[in-house]
């Protein structure tokens, strides 16, 4: 099992949620937003560069530091924050709190899935941040 948790210490990461979806999830979600945090100053992630697309403002020219720093918070904070607040719930043996929590995100998410198919061309933090995906 992926993310299957042997050892002792708290109790609450021995049941399924904590154990088996919350923690893997959180690390997986901390090590993509890590990645691609690291990528900002380089003007391009490496999707980006293998696809050869690159992030403009309305003027076609390419986006600062400062609106990519944007872009990034704009997808990343909105998911790792609740997940941390749910791990959290689940740390202070709170396990209908973290459920109903860990359903609203979900409701969220395929909230932001449906935004994804409806509007293919322009992702939310893009519209958010005021930046395009072009190709180079």
């Amino acid at each position: 099992y992926v993310g299957y948790y042997h050892g002792g210490g708290d109790p609450s990461w021995n049941n399924f949620l904590g154990g088996r979806v919350f923690f893997p999830a959180m690390v997986g979600f901390g090590v993509l937003a890590l990645l691609q945090l690291l990528e900002v100053p380089f003007r391009s992630t490496a999707g980006q560069a293998i696809y050869r697309l690159a992030v403009v403002n309305a003027k076609g020219e390419p986006v600062g530091l400062l609106k990519r720093l944007v872009r990034w918070a704009i997808v990343w904070l909105p998911l790792i924050v609740p997940l941390l607040f749910v791990v959290l719930l689940l740390k202070s043996a709170a396990p209908t709190a973290a459920l109903l929590c860990g359903l609203g995100l979900l409701l969220l998410w395929i909230a932001a899935a449906i935004y994804a198919v409806m509007h293919p061309n322009r992702g939310l933090q893009d519209r958010l941040a005021g930046t395009w995906v072009v190709r180079r």
